[in-house]
């Protein structure tokens, strides 16, 4: 634990940066190397460089602040991983040898609120941005997501 009480990784040989709060800014190991932009304990952005046997990808997701999430944080030891709700979603390829470089997919999420703020409905739209991505591996394009709460 550092001293924000908050876990430091050593158990898969990944090293951490953290910034002043004692939040995990980035983490890097043999399989990814992952990076969050945090501001005002707010997570603003997240990227992860993925290794592959056919080349890294880039996945980004970008966070909306005046979304707050009511998701629950499952892994509350590492740090803030979302206060916000994710609205974008981008996969890239980086340096592959299968042809598949630059912005491949992207996903736009929105959401939908009860009167007490909760969130009951996510709406995800996808759509390929590299023309061969799209026709091996479509994502499904449009995705509903309903959330119920106990009373």
């Amino acid at each position: 634990m550092n001293q924000q009480g908050l876990a430091i990784r050593q158990e898969d040989r990944t090293t951490a940066e953290y910034d002043a709060n004692g939040f995990a800014v980035r983490l890097v190991n043999s399989a990814y190397v992952q990076s969050r932009i945090i501001q005002n304990e707010n997570l603003m952005q997240y990227s992860s460089d993925l290794g592959a046997p056919i080349g890294q990808r880039r996945v980004i997701l970008d966070y909306q602040p005046i979304y707050p999430n009511y998701q629950p944080n499952l892994e509350p030891y590492n740090g803030t991983i979302s206060k916000n709700l994710f609205t974008k979603h981008l996969l890239s390829g980086l340096n592959n040898s299968d042809g598949y470089n630059g912005d491949l997919y992207t996903i736009d999420v929105s959401y939908l609120f009860d009167k007490y703020g909760r969130i009951t409905r996510r709406f995800q739209s996808g759509k390929p941005l590299n023309p061969h991505w799209g026709q091996l591996f479509d994502q499904g394009h449009v995705g509903i997501y309903y959330y119920e709460y106990a009373p």
